[in-house]
């Protein structure tokens, strides 16, 4: 059988060329002889095994941020000026983040917040779980600080109202992980 050799990030792998989607490439790289990702037209990927099956993959997101529309902007300039980043263009809202992830196939996103101020902690955690129950892809957390008040009862707020973790932040938040006031 021909086979096609392909290679991604300097990692070489073969495989059947002989597929039952069609003319579409190959993408992924070292797997097992007769074994592939292959990207079908509208952009969904799908897992070939010996050139019979294919397995449709969801693809998570594991890590996003997004922000309110009227801050969105402004947050994201922040973080990519604290970081030092490019941005990618990205501008922290809710519709974009859902963009570009539709192009890239992307099916569920974990929303991660994160409170720069201990007094802001709660109305960011009210727009995560507002958000998270508008948009049946996100899965999302909540944010704690370490200088908050009542950090154990905002805690019991947050997994009571359905969010499914906490993020905190020790580098934009300014504490060390083994914070006393954590324990």
């Amino acid at each position: 059988s021909r086979s096609l050799r392909y290679s991604l990030s300097n990692v070489t792998a073969r495989i059947p060329h002989q597929s039952p989607i069609g003319s579409e490439e190959p993408i992924g790289d070292s797997f097992p002889p007769g074994e592939a990702f292959w990207r079908k037209p509208s952009g969904f990927p799908h897992y070939m095994t010996k050139r019979t099956e294919a397995i449709s993959l969801k693809i998570i997101d594991i890590h996003t941020h997004i922000y309110p529309d009227a801050i969105a902007r402004k947050a994201t300039d922040s973080i990519r000026d604290f970081y030092q980043l490019d941005g990618g263009g990205m501008d922290g809202s809710v519709q974009m983040l859902r963009a570009r992830g539709a192009e890239a196939g992307i099916s569920t996103y974990v929303v991660l917040p994160v409170s720069n101020s201990p007094r802001r902690v709660r109305h960011i955690n009210e727009f995560l779980l507002e958000q998270s129950r508008l948009h049946d892809d996100f899965t999302g957390f909540g944010t704690l600080h370490a200088e908050m008040d009542g950090l154990l009862e905002e805690t019991d707020w947050i997994l009571q109202n359905g969010l499914k973790g906490i993020k905190m932040h020790p580098d934009s938040q300014q504490f060390c992980i083994d914070d006393e006031r954590l324990f």
